[in-house]
């Protein structure tokens, strides 16, 4: 696992958000008015240029790095 997440887009950042506070890809989708598909890239994406290789990896990094954005939820 990377030591930070390195800098992410404000909408990756939704995304990841979102990711940390236990939301599907569907869901996200839905609350950020996203093609369940552009999700996927971003997510794709996020993992790719962080090296994480799943999605409890990210969201465990990020939360870590982001405690305030993930203490206040969606």
């Amino acid at each position: 696992m990377s030591e930070s997440c390195r800098r992410m887009s404000p909408r990756q950042t939704d995304v990841m958000r979102l990711v940390a506070v236990g939301y599907s890809d569907k869901q996200i989708a839905t609350q950020l008015g996203l093609s369940l598909a552009t999700v996927k890239t971003y997510l794709g994406r996020i993992y790719r240029y962080n090296g994480f290789r799943n999605r409890a990896e990210a969201a465990v990094a990020w939360s870590l790095r982001n405690r305030k954005a993930v203490q206040a939820g969606p």
